[in-house]
């Protein structure tokens, strides 16, 4: 059994042209168009499968570079699919689905430890303990509290926009809540 490869055909073709065609030169198992799966039109292309390799063989030399619908088509015997493509194992180890989530598992038995050093834990600020009797190793000595002074009232825009002296662009007063 021999598979043809039948390229750059007119769109137009339909199998049983082709079909036909190639039986002038012996018994066609099948032809098959490829087609497309959104358009259905054909892809221009096809493969032909004849019983006899001898009359194959014939037909590949007739029909190559003949034309079909106007346009010159070409014929060669198809390459086994199977050679050229790596092979796929689907029959591997199956994963079953539960539903359910694992709970993660270490690899060992050990228990977590960071690789990062280890920090003094955080101690509590209280603003009427003076923070020079707070001792840590690794810590610097902050200095003590000063008295901040309180901040300055925020000034509203419109009132720096009145120093300015500029005039205003619009109507409305916005210092006003309404």
């Amino acid at each position: 059994m021999t598979n043809i490869f039948v390229a750059r055909l007119d769109y137009g073709v339909t199998q049983e042209e082709l079909k036909s065609a190639f039986e002038q030169f012996g018994q066609v198992n099948k032809a098959s168009l490829a087609m497309d799966k959104e358009t259905g039109k054909s892809k221009g292309f096809a493969f032909i499968e004849m019983e006899n390799d001898d009359e194959a063989q014939n037909a590949i030399k007739s029909l190559d570079g003949s034309t079909m619908h106007g346009r010159e088509i070409a014929v060669k015997q198809a390459e086994n699919r199977e050679d050229n493509r790596p092979k796929r194992d689907f029959n591997g180890p199956k994963r079953e689905f539960s539903g359910e989530r694992k709970p993660f598992s270490r690899p060992s038995d050990k228990p977590f430890q960071s690789e990062y050093k280890k920090v003094d834990p955080p101690v509590a600020f209280n603003p009427f303990v003076p923070t020079e009797n707070i001792k840590s190793e690794g810590r610097k000595k902050e200095a003590p509290m000063s008295k901040k002074s309180e901040p300055k009232p925020k000034t509203h825009k419109m009132e720096a926009y009145k120093k300015s002296g500029k005039k205003p662009r619009f109507d409305y007063d916005d210092d006003d809540d309404y």
